[in-house]
């Protein structure tokens, strides 16, 4: 059976119901080589249409490939991740691909909204991508101002410096006044199918690259009380969804996440190591996401307070996983950067029995 619907959308729509009323492997479809339907083709060339028939492919359902297709795709270059601002975690991963989704994790106060700030910034200057930010803690002014400290080398979101106004207009219009930055002004709701809408729209209408949400316990946590949904099942289908728009569109997500609560041993604001099987929540977090990155820093020592360790947990292009770099805060610039003294003098490698 050769079906000759039109090759619009009502067409295509009645093809799929039509072919699953038949036998499998019995419905073929006829092709117009970029004509709309029968009759355009046989206005333009008579002599095309008996062979277009005769030529009909067999029906596959979406999804459905034949080997043999790959070919193009076998032989491409592989693709190349754009590089970060770390160059121990750049190594590791390979820089960061759009496509995947990362999630990075650590105590509370570490700083890992800070390192993603910096990632974010890393990509939008030196790379020239488009960002979606979601910062669900803080109002849409702390966003601004951290954009434009970092591009002023200055903690701008504590005290305004000795900083121009024409200064600072000049980094508000290279940073969060570019028109490339986009901000997800939440009002307090984070219902998470609005929270996916309005993704989605970033990445399709407004041509997002990469979205940095902050944070997704946040999202979860005392929603939907009233139906039923745990916490554990709700961040399942928020990863799933993630997972999804990064498959579908090609946006890079960066998205943050907190620990469980150790139940012995020093707390990870003391340094704890941190492990896959401590993230909070579901274990989608760890199964879903292509990289999980970990910050351990112990707030309380007096000469490493400053300093915070990278960890890889998980890499899923190659399996390989481990130390990247050691992160240094400093408090004038308000930047966290890649420290130059040397990893082993500041994070020995050493038993950890809670670990």
């Amino acid at each position: 059976v050769v079906l000759a619907f039109d090759d619009d959308e009502p067409g295509r729509e009645a093809i799929e119901k039509v072919a699953n009323l038949l036998s499998p492997g019995k419905v073929k479809i006829m092709s117009y080589e970029g004509e709309k339907d029968a009759n355009d083709l046989l206005r333009k060339d008579a002599s095309r249409v008996a062979p277009a028939v005769f030529d009909a492919k067999h029906y596959r359902p979406d999804g459905i490939i034949n080997g043999r297709e790959l070919w193009d795709e076998l032989i491409a270059p592989p693709e190349t991740g754009y590089d970060l601002p770390y160059p121990g975690l750049d190594h590791r991963l390979r820089g960061t691909m759009k496509g995947e989704l990362t999630i990075w994790t650590a105590g509370s106060g570490i700083g890992k909204t800070t390192a993603v700030r910096e990632i974010a910034y890393h990509l939008f200057t030196k790379h020239d991508q488009r960002l979606g930010i979601v910062a669900l803690e803080e109002p849409k002014r702390s966003t601004a101002e951290f954009f434009v400290g970092l591009h002023l080398n200055h903690p701008f979101h504590l005290d305004r410096g000795d900083f121009t106004e024409e200064q600072v207009r000049e980094a508000f219009d290279a940073t969060i006044g570019s028109g490339n930055i986009w901000l997800y002004d939440h009002f307090g709701s984070r219902d998470i199918d609005n929270l996916l809408a309005k993704l989605r729209f970033m990445v399709v209408g407004l041509g997002v690259d990469w979205i940095i949400l902050d944070h997704i316990s946040i999202v979860v946590s005392g929603l939907d009380e009233g139906l039923g949904e745990s916490e554990r099942k709700m961040i399942d289908k928020l990863m799933t969804r993630m997972r999804s728009l990064c498959a579908e569109t090609g946006v890079g997500i960066h998205a943050i996440v907190h620990l469980k609560r150790p139940q012995k041993g020093k707390s990870y604001n003391e340094g704890r190591q941190i492990a896959l099987t401590d993230l909070r929540g579901s274990g989608s977090l760890e199964q879903l996401s292509d990289n999980v990155v970990a910050m351990e820093r112990d707030q309380q020592h007096e000469e490493k307070k400053n300093f915070s360790q990278l960890r890889v947990l998980k890499y899923r292009r190659t399996g390989d996983t481990g130390k990247a770099d050691v992160l240094e805060y400093n408090q004038t610039t308000g930047r966290l950067l890649a420290s130059e003294i040397p990893e082993d003098d500041l994070f020995p490698d050493e038993e950890n029995s809670d670990f």
